[in-house]
């Protein structure tokens, strides 16, 4: 399991394993309780930002502040605040 990742396909949080790198070195991880294989950091920055909107609005219901979504993210304020309110 790892720790703050959430499958983008069917948001379990507990069933994420590691699964590889891709040719990159990008970290990809699976998700065993639908299957599917993911990641969250992507070489080309439209993907990037379709993760990083996913994660954003994410924690957000899940009722974490801006501030703490910045701190999680590494992601500028603006950057969240931009996410939050498209």
């Amino acid at each position: 399991m790892n720790k703050n990742i959430i499958c983008i396909f069917c948001e379990d949080e507990t069933n994420v394993t590691k699964f590889g790198t891709t040719k990159t070195n990008i970290q990809r991880y699976r998700c065993k309780a639908c299957g599917k294989s993911f990641q969250t950091d992507y070489l080309y920055r439209g993907k990037e930002s379709l993760a990083l909107s996913y994660t954003i609005q994410k924690l957000s219901s899940s009722g974490y502040s801006p501030e703490e979504i910045r701190k999680m993210t590494d992601a500028r304020q603006e950057t969240i605040f931009r996410h939050l309110n498209n």
